[in-house]
């Protein structure tokens, strides 16, 4: 039952980190076939992580609350969204995420060359960090600490 919650949260960090690399973009799958398409996601932090143990102490499974935001959020708090996440698919093309609240986010790698619309959408947001990164920065900040004090409440 030896677990150091820093580096699981640094391991399942460093996934949405390669993921935001090349850049993203998010479905959510509600109940009864009922998805939306929220466009890129510009930013994930992995903001607390919860094990989970067996009778004999074994690690069985980790759920951790999740921040992501999506095309947008520097003009609109809405575009930020905070998860409790249970269970983590790995895929050649990116996660598959069932939440708490019964939802499936699938979160890609834009394809380059192919999904034209998201690959435009990504370069534009990566123009608009490169031109201000200190409001973008200070944005994921507020928006941390936005996120962190609501989990407490």
């Amino acid at each position: 039952m030896n677990m150091n919650l820093a580096d699981e949260i640094i391991r399942i960090q460093a996934i949405f980190d390669d993921i935001m690399k090349s850049g993203s973009w998010i479905l959510v799958e509600f109940a009864k076939d009922d998805t939306l398409d929220l466009d890129i996601g510009c930013y994930y932090k992995v903001l607390k992580v919860m094990p989970g143990f067996d009778a004999a102490g074994n690690l069985i499974d980790t759920d951790f609350w999740l921040l992501f935001c999506t095309a947008g959020y520097e003009d609109d708090s809405h575009h930020g969204h905070v998860k409790k996440i249970l269970d983590m698919t790995n895929t050649e093309f990116g996660v598959d995420l069932q939440t708490s609240d019964g939802e499936y986010l699938h979160i890609e790698r834009i394809c380059f060359g192919v999904d034209t619309q998201h690959e435009s959408r990504w370069q534009q947001y990566q123009r608009l960090v490169a031109d201000n990164p200190e409001k973008y920065t200070e944005l994921q900040i507020a928006y941390v600490a936005d996120a962190l004090s609501r989990m407490e409440d």
